[in-house]
């Protein structure tokens, strides 16, 4: 059961997650019947915007958000907690730095993306 919820949760679209739904139900109502009706009730019906598919540009991990976390931690805190006071003095160089090294000026700018650059082969497939 939970690698066929683990399954639901991948699917791409609206229309696969609602078909990969009823298949669910239809497996698992006569097995688990109580867990059914809840899952149904709740998970497919009430909050039925878990799935990948249902937002496309989000990330579906916070993988660049620990990896920012941990350049915070390496090169600006060390790893030590600051007296907030501190903190702060620490957080305006991280900004001012950061805010610096992506300026369209620099010679090297770190520029983001406005837009999701995604390749053809992903928009046709």
């Amino acid at each position: 059961m939970l690698d066929d919820i683990d399954k639901l949760q991948l699917c791409e679209s609206e229309t696969i997650f609602k078909n990969a739904s009823s298949l669910f139900m239809k497996k698992w109502s006569k097995r688990e019947h109580d867990f059914s009706e809840y899952f149904r009730k709740e998970w497919l019906k009430a909050l039925d915007s878990w799935y990948e598919g249902y937002n496309n540009f989000p990330p579906s991990t916070n993988n660049s958000l620990e990896a920012t976390n941990r350049v915070i931690k390496d090169e600006h805190t060390f790893r030590e907690r600051h007296p907030l006071s501190r903190f702060f003095t620490i957080a305006n160089d991280i900004v001012n730095r950061w805010s610096k090294s992506r300026h369209q000026d620099q010679t090297h700018p770190i520029i983001y993306s406005t837009e999701p650059t995604i390749a053809l082969q992903k928009w046709t497939n």
